[in-house]
């Protein structure tokens, strides 16, 4: 494949448009920066009503967890909160939902039982230990004002919703194959 002709610099181009024409203008330098700075997009203030909303979320949720006392059939430990019942869809079908089992993993990795917490769900146990690595970023975001840069570079809301529903959909599909192999599912 040839190369277009080059244009010298002193002929003007020619678009076909006329004298009366709007000119372009020409476009910036590039400045080397992936992304624009943070200062542009939110305030060290947003980023820190943020992070206390985050690490009030994280801490009330992994407290909770740590309130509870895992059921040690790996699911229905959400059923000692007071306004939660049996999951329906076990109910309705013998086998657990995508989430059967995450405040289980959640409250056994409270409570430092993360071997067991991998067997309720692995993907709540991924996720549990994710809240807490939430938590603690947000604390360090509280005190600096501003976000690690690798969090900027890297989590995007798209990538965010892809790893969860990959964590969920990839630890339901595994809980029901080991659980089917094994005999625990279907409950009868």
């Amino acid at each position: 494949m040839s190369k277009p002709p080059e244009i010298p610099a002193d002929v003007p181009a020619d678009d076909g448009a006329g004298e009366d024409a709007p000119v372009m203008a020409t476009p910036a330098k590039p400045t080397g920066e992936i992304l624009p700075p943070l200062s542009s997009v939110f305030t060290p203030l947003q980023l820190r009503m943020t992070a206390v909303l985050v690490i009030l979320l994280c801490g009330g949720l992994l407290g909770i967890a740590a309130w509870l006392t895992p059921n040690p059939h790996g699911y229905g430990t959400h059923e000692d909160l007071p306004w939660q019942g049996p999951c329906g869809f076990m109910l309705s079908t013998g086998y657990p939902c995508p989430t059967c089992g995450m405040t289980t993993a959640f409250s056994y990795t409270m409570h430092g039982d993360w071997w067991s917490a991998i067997k309720a769900q692995p993907g709540g146990w991924v996720l549990a230990i994710g809240c807490g690595l939430a938590g603690l970023m947000s604390i360090w975001v509280l005190i600096t004002g501003r976000l690690p840069m690798w969090f900027v570079l890297w989590v995007t809301p798209f990538r965010f919703f892809v790893a969860m529903l990959t964590i969920i959909l990839g630890s339901w599909a595994l809980v029901l194959v080991v659980g089917t192999a094994t005999g625990k599912w279907p409950i009868r």
